[in-house]
């Protein structure tokens, strides 16, 4: 199954804004013109709202803003304050109306900063934008709008103009933290993780940023093939802070990723009981129970998710997934066919209904939305990846190059890049442009176990089998708990005749990924040559319940005739 969406790591917490000049409360709003006297009632009511609502008294805090509109139904402070209290009790629509009434006319800059946050948060980011810039022109040194209009351009996949921004903000603010996570999310999600890495090492060490930071962090370590370092980051922070939900939802992500689903369930289920209106554990925990197998479950949490958010992206791209998973792909395709309706402008729906396509077997379909993708902005290596392999896919070997070629000009330091142009070349018989690609790839991330994996099968395919299993145990070095890594040096043992060492891997393959098919396919057949009939005939019942095409039907019959043949008896 494709990985629709590359994670954003996470931007900045936006700081909702509530102090604001006296002269302020009743200079914007709707409504006739109170008295000055009504208008002084609101100011003080107002404050007294917003001095409850610093205290956590968001009863107290309400009273006191519907006072001040019922003196001056034009009080912004009250609006403002209205919509803080609406935005954090889950009514983002109650609160879009009361923010857009505090920013009537020329409001703070803070407020602005609100109604743009608000309409984000609802998928409206033609008119973010636009409040960001309000925001801009009404305060040039308010450093939360440089920042969050980067965070902005990134939620809408314009990765390149969210870097852009991003730059800008750090060179305004250069002492600013929150600017300077701003630049290392930007500079990850546009194929730079070496420059993000830094960055995060840096601001893990910083308060403010603390947090977010090793979520970006761990966010690097599992999209470079290093998930099990990530693992142990965020285990160790958690160790000392279980309270903190946002990290065990990355957790859950990079638990995926080594192949420890359960865990992952776990781990999102946790963190949702901890903050279950969280939108991002709602997300988690859909992938966790994809993971699992459970796409029937991880469909209806995820739709929940859409039908309340319906630009939330990630969400969108897991539900794909679950449809995927549930056999039904022209769901996903229609999915993200709403997707590109809902935001015109935007790269990612496209590459999203790309992905789709793939998965549906529409290559060339595939070509023209990753390819629309590519126009609107998004110049990340993952999507000109990708529009090469449905090139590939669709029979244009030559445009297929091409785009990988353009895709290495533009990040030439993108491990994946180098591991496809790798394969490509090795597809092509071109042993000199494949050898020379994996060297550069594993000189790019030598701790990245997918790399070695992949050179590894490349090796095995070239029948160089104890190069092969020498690039399998690499990989297992840097992840023990790769479950396709262990079926793979099972495959090059059995090849070499080391069917014991075979048999081994082959079960540690399914002791750590029991859905593998695969991996019980593997081992009946090593159990049978080893002439282990019971635990060929165990492992094969187990290959036969999880197949699923006509492929794996031809495969069970060929280790079934393998199985007889060994059992019978010998004259």
């Amino acid at each position: 199954m494709l990985r629709n969406l590359l994670r954003p790591a996470p931007s900045f917490a936006r700081a909702w804004h509530c102090a604001v000049a006296v002269a302020a409360l009743a200079a914007c709003g709707c409504g006739p013109a109170a008295s000055r006297e009504a208008r002084e009632r609101a100011v003080r009511s107002a404050g007294e709202g917003l001095r409850a609502l610093e205290r956590g008294q968001p009863d107290e805090a309400l009273r006191r803003f519907q006072a001040a509109l019922e003196a001056d139904p034009r009080a912004a402070a009250a609006h403002n304050g209205l919509g803080l209290l609406a935005y954090e009790a889950g009514r983002p629509a109650e609160a879009l109306a009361h923010f857009r009434r505090a920013c009537r006319g020329t409001p703070p800059a803070g407020y602005l900063n609100n109604l743009a946050a608000a309409c984000a948060a609802a998928g409206r980011l033609r008119e973010a934008e636009r409040a960001y810039q309000r925001a801009l022109r009404a305060d040039p040194g308010d450093p939360a709008a440089w920042v969050n209009l980067s965070a902005l351009r990134q939620q809408a996949g314009r990765h390149q103009a969210a870097l852009e921004q991003a730059r800008l903000a750090v060179k305004q603010f250069p002492d600013y933290p929150p600017a300077r996570l701003a630049l290392a999310n930007a500079l990850a999600l546009n194929g730079q993780p070496k420059e993000a890495e830094a960055l995060f090492r840096e601001l893990a060490e910083v308060p403010e940023t603390a947090l977010a930071a090793r979520r970006g962090l761990a966010w690097v370590l599992r999209s470079t093939g290093r998930p099990a370092e990530a693992v142990e980051l965020l285990q160790a922070v958690l160790a000392r802070e279980p309270h903190r939900a946002s990290l065990r939802f990355e957790l859950s992500a990079c638990l995926l990723a080594v192949g420890r689903a359960a865990e992952a369930l776990a781990e999102a289920r946790r963190g949702v009981e901890a903050e279950p209106q969280a939108t991002a554990g709602q997300i988690g925990l859909g992938a966790a129970l994809i993971g699992n197998g459970q796409c029937e479950a991880a469909a209806q949490v995820l739709e929940r998710v859409v039908a309340r958010e319906p630009l939330q992206m990630e969400a969108r791209a897991l539900l794909g997934d679950a449809y995927v998973g549930l056999g039904q792909p022209e769901r996903a395709v229609a999915l993200h066919r709403a997707t590109m309706e809902l935001d015109l402008d935007s790269p990612l729906p496209r590459r999203l209904l790309g992905d789709a396509l793939m998965l549906a077997g529409q290559f060339g379909e595939a070509v023209r939305a990753y390819q629309r993708a590519v126009d609107l902005g998004d110049r990340s290596g993952v999507t000109r990846a990708r529009l090469a392999d449905a090139y590939a896919w669709h029979g244009d070997a030559a445009l297929a190059l091409e785009e990988l070629a353009e895709a290495a000009r533009r990040h030439p330091d993108d491990p994946a890049v180098r591991l496809r142009l790798a394969s490509f070349a090795a597809s092509r018989r071109d042993e000199a442009g494949a050898q020379r690609e994996f060297d550069r790839a594993l000189e790019l991330a030598p701790r990245n176990p997918q790399a070695h994996l992949a050179c590894g099968h490349w090796h095995h395919s070239q029948r160089r089998l104890h190069r092969a299993a020498e690039c399998y145990r690499r990989a297992l070095e840097l992840d023990p708990r790769r479950a396709e890594a262990h079926a793979a040096l099972g495959r090059a043992f059995e090849d070499l005749g080391r069917l014991d060492e075979a048999a081994e891997s082959y079960r540690r393959s399914t002791e750590l990924e029991p859905g593998s098919f695969d991996g019980w396919l593997g081992l009946a057949r090593v159990e049978a040559a080893r002439r282990q009939f019971a635990a060929a005939r165990a492992a094969l019942a187990r290959a036969e319940a999880l197949a699923k095409s006509l492929e794996d039907q031809a495969a069970l019959g060929a280790v079934a005739r393998l199985l007889a043949a060994e059992a019978a008896p010998r004259r």
